[in-house]
């Protein structure tokens, strides 16, 4: 499939497919330093924190982050860091953000 990305994707320049394992690429190597960037994703469950953690402490900061994940995963994701999901509608705030 990958492939088939990079080739969906040749005329946008200021798109760079990377195929690997997102865990062990390190960000400084891509020359992002003095650039804005966007990370747009698909992760395993199991590392979406780690994901984040790793993300959001990482300088420069990626101006976006999207990642598909699971209902239960956002929800869990909020709960750690204090949200209450009484109200669907915080959730969908957030989770639109």
């Amino acid at each position: 499939i990958f492939p088939i990305l990079k080739e969906n994707l040749k005329e946008y320049k200021n798109v760079v497919p990377i195929l690997g394992d997102i865990r062990k690429i390190d960000l400084s190597e891509l020359g992002l330093k003095d650039k804005k960037y966007k990370i747009v994703a698909n992760p395993p469950y199991n590392i979406v924190n780690y994901l984040l953690r790793k993300f959001l402490s990482t300088y420069p900061r990626p101006e976006l982050i999207v990642f598909l994940i699971q209902k239960e995963v956002a929800y869990k994701i909020l709960l750690e860091v204090g949200f209450s999901l009484e109200d669907e509608r915080e959730f969908c705030w957030v989770y639109s953000r």
